[in-house]
């Protein structure tokens, strides 16, 4: 116990200095939008602008893998593979994008806008919610188009989220309704939950922003609303859990989980928020002067990075995330590896 209160009194107080001598630059021309993390753990894929570019970190040799420039910005990706090698964009014009590990590969057209970007592994199916109230859906395996879903509102599709455990979707919509479906039927949807009715907000936005399915519960639900607000659901009840708010209404960007899925951490463009669930205390927040943008979590550990607006450097943002971990999260070997290649650097050159 002792050795480990060292290690991390050691990092607290070196990991600045030590970080800024490496030349890997995770910035961005003007701003990182998305970054997600592959399956296996050692990549990277982020997505900035501008031009429009995606850029691939190999995390294990701490080096930049690749970078292509695109033309056309994005609404979303995802990534269809285990590791980097297979990726599908989802284009502000109209079309998705596919690359494979030698670049730009194939590239088809949908009937409108998407507004978000769904992949389900299990039965290699990109589902896009769209501006017409239908979601389409692309079988990958086949290579065609399947009978889209009918979403039947007199709401916009806004965002969208998966469960881990089951063959459930979750799709919102502007009037602040979740609708939950279920793949193999596409008819309509199983059931849905009324969000609306329970914000303590009333400002008229209950526009539906993020939605998140929790990694330890299979029925709990998670859902960000415009106004800033965050509610807990059970999927077999229409009634929340809990329901968090945040200082300023401004609309929820991310929602993500500690390892044990015990604490939650929700982000807007201004704040982070660090709250227990069964409580819904808040332990601790991070506010920003410049414009959040996307909140990323590392697998197996408990690190979380988060990318700004305006030239977001990873030597900045690190030690912002890196406080936010050791107020109980265990500590990465990422960066328990980034410190040795720094001293063995430093061996080197003396």
């Amino acid at each position: 116990m002792k050795n480990i209160q060292k290690k991390v009194t050691f990092l607290k107080k070196n990991l600045k200095k030590k970080y800024s001598k490496t030349d890997l630059d995770f910035g961005f021309p003007s701003f990182c939008q998305k970054i997600k993390e592959t399956l296996t753990g050692s990549f990277l894929i982020s997505y900035g602008e501008y031009p429009p570019q995606v850029r691939c970190f190999d995390l294990e040799n701490l080096s930049l893998k690749f970078e292509r420039h695109l033309d056309s910005s994005i609404q979303n990706f995802q990534i269809i593979s285990q590791d980097w090698q297979k990726l599908l964009f989802l284009r502000n014009d109209k079309q998705l994008e596919f690359h494979n590990k030698g670049g730009f590969h194939y590239k088809t057209k949908i009937l409108a806008n998407g507004v978000d970007l769904l992949f389900q592994s299990k039965n290699n199916i990109a589902y896009i919610p769209s501006t017409k109230n239908e979601i389409f859906k692309l079988d990958l395996k086949e290579g065609k188009f399947l009978n889209s879903m009918k979403n039947e509102s007199l709401y916009t599709n806004t965002c969208s989220g998966k469960s881990l455990f089951e063959n459930i979707l979750a799709f919102g919509n502007s009037g602040g309704i979740i609708k939950f479906w279920d793949p193999r039927i596409f008819q309509k949807e199983i059931f849905k939950i009324e969000g609306f009715k329970f914000i303590k907000k009333l400002t008229g936005k209950r526009k539906i922003t993020s939605i998140r399915f929790s990694e330890t519960n299979e029925f709990e639900c998670f859902i960000g609303f415009e106004n800033g607000e965050v509610i807990l659901f059970d999927t077999r009840s229409n009634f929340p859990l809990i329901s968090k708010e945040m200082e300023e209404p401004l609309p929820i960007m991310s929602i993500r989980m500690d390892q044990s899925g015990k604490k939650i951490l929700i982000a807007n463009c201004n704040q982070i928020k660090i709250w227990e669930k069964k409580s819904g205390k808040t332990t601790s927040f991070l506010d920003s002067k410049i414009k959040i943008n996307h909140l990323c979590k590392i697998k197996n550990s408990g690190f979380f990075f988060f990318w700004l607006c305006k030239n977001p450097k990873l030597k900045e943002n690190l030690l912002k995330k890196w406080e936010i971990c050791l107020l109980g999260f265990p500590i990465s070997n990422f960066f328990l590896k980034l410190l040795n290649q720094n001293k063995k650097q430093k061996h080197v050159r003396n």
